[in-house]
């Protein structure tokens, strides 16, 4: 509908549609459009748009909704000719507002429902290709932190494989069984960039439940950096952006 209440004030434009769309019940709507001209409410537009923009008015003339009107149409001129209308509809506004709230409360609910359920079936099927191909995260896993001697030491990391390195190496050492494995899971393409995505999943998923990796590795802590580290750091980025700017 291409009309403005707040710039449209002499609301021909709006009275047109009106004669256009309401035909089957014009007289009924243009009595309402009186009563609303008159008003002067902050919230009158979404009272009017429950009316008239909102499907009532647009039904069979003899619709149930259209009969119920009639009868309000006759309660709202007594009103107006007392001079309790604008009490009236001021309280009627304020229910208007609050269902506005309630169903835009309720629709932000709904949506962090769907956003909830829409994570957790990713997160179901990612759980499902990690069991498929456990044991080849586990070899990745034994690769980067292998188990020592004796057994009850804490598996150390290893610096010759890297996250990337060890996940291209178990990848090609298996790659026919991975693949063939992925594909019974839905993939069809990119199998070493998932093997690695599910491998990144596998181990954080682990850190998260139990503490540590499948292997037993415990995820060092970074220490907090000193001040004296802090410092220094600054001073560099202030000679740096000095020699850059210089002249």
């Amino acid at each position: 509908m291409d009309y403005d209440f707040n710039t449209d004030l002499d609301y021909t434009g709006y009275e047109k549609i009106l004669c256009e769309r309401l035909a089957p019940n014009l007289l009924l709507a243009q009595k309402f459009f009186d009563i609303y001209r008159n008003l002067d409410l902050p919230n009158k537009k979404d009272i009017f748009d429950i009316i008239i923009l909102k499907g009532i008015l647009l039904r069979a003339p003899f619709a149930l909704d259209v009969e119920k009107l009639k009868s309000v149409i006759e309660t709202l001129d007594t009103l107006k000719a007392s001079g309790q209308l604008e009490q009236v509809m001021s309280v009627v506004s304020f229910f208007v507002e609050q269902q506005k709230n309630l169903y835009t409360a309720r629709e932000e609910q709904k949506c962090k429902i769907q956003t909830q359920n829409a994570t957790k079936a990713r997160q179901d099927d990612s759980i499902e290709r990690c069991l498929v191909i456990e044991e080849f995260l586990q070899q990745v896993e034994l690769l980067r932190h292998p188990q020592q001697e004796p057994p009850e030491e804490q598996p150390k990391r290893n610096a010759a494989y890297s996250e990337k390195t060890a996940v291209r190496t178990v990848f090609r050492q298996n790659e026919g069984d991975i693949v063939e494995k992925l594909k019974t899971c839905g993939i069809e393409k990119e199998f070493e960039k998932e093997f690695g995505n599910c491998f990144r999943f596998y181990t954080d998923f682990f850190i998260k439940h139990t503490g540590k990796t499948c292997s037993g590795y415990i995820k060092e802590k970074r220490s907090p950096r000193s001040d004296e580290s802090k410092k220094r750091s600054r001073n560099s980025a202030i000679n740096t952006w000095k020699k850059r700017h210089k002249n």
